[in-house]
């Protein structure tokens, strides 16, 4: 994870992390892509490597309304991967 002085912290919960954030201090919305560039379902993965979504979840991604996507990641992160949304630059 890279520190930039685009960053916030978040306490609480489970975990403690920093959040990459716009150029008005907010929080990147969790209803992006999460996708961080290594996508391993291209080479047969059922769950991508990168941001844990499946296949599936990434080929439907902008056909899925927003609570959905949010969901995805959640899960996604709740499993211990690191989206886009949670990347530090």
């Amino acid at each position: 994870k890279f520190q930039g002085p685009w960053t916030k912290d978040f306490v609480g919960g489970s975990k403690d992390f920093r959040v990459s954030v716009n150029l008005n201090g907010e929080p990147r919305c969790l209803d992006e892509s999460p996708c961080i560039g290594i996508c391993s379902t291209t080479t047969g993965d059922n769950i991508c490597r990168g941001c844990g979504r499946t296949s599936l979840e990434i080929s439907a991604w902008n056909q899925y309304p927003s609570v959905w996507r949010k969901l995805i990641v959640l899960r996604a992160v709740d499993r211990g991967y690191t989206p886009r949304q949670l990347l530090i630059e």
